[in-house]
């Protein structure tokens, strides 16, 4: 065999062997981007849920105020009420004696 033979034989060689070795390098990477991928989706779905969450308790926190308002009306009709009725029974009171 001669010496350019055994160069060239051995180029096609080193060629294979980096072939094969980018494959490797190809399928690590290909295996980085599909745990990339993965965890990418994975964070939109909690962003998904954590994003519902925060509408559903606005969602409560308007309804609670919403009911909040209710009740303080009621109860400010009721103290107005017991306030106009106090103020009623003070006029009916005679008035008051001097002390002299």
């Amino acid at each position: 065999m001669r010496l350019e033979e055994r160069w060239e034989q051995a180029e096609v060689e080193r060629r294979r062997e980096w072939a094969e070795l980018e494959k490797r390098l190809m399928t690590a990477e290909e295996k980085r981007q599909a745990f990339d991928d993965a965890l990418f989706l994975k964070v939109n779905a909690v962003n998904a849920q954590f994003l519902q969450v925060l509408h559903e308790i606005t969602e409560s926190l308007q309804q609670l105020r919403s009911e909040m308002r209710v009740e303080f009306a009621e109860v400010r009709a009721e103290q107005r009420a017991s306030r106009e009725a106090l103020l009623r029974i003070l006029d009916r009171l005679p008035p008051p004696r001097d002390a002299g």
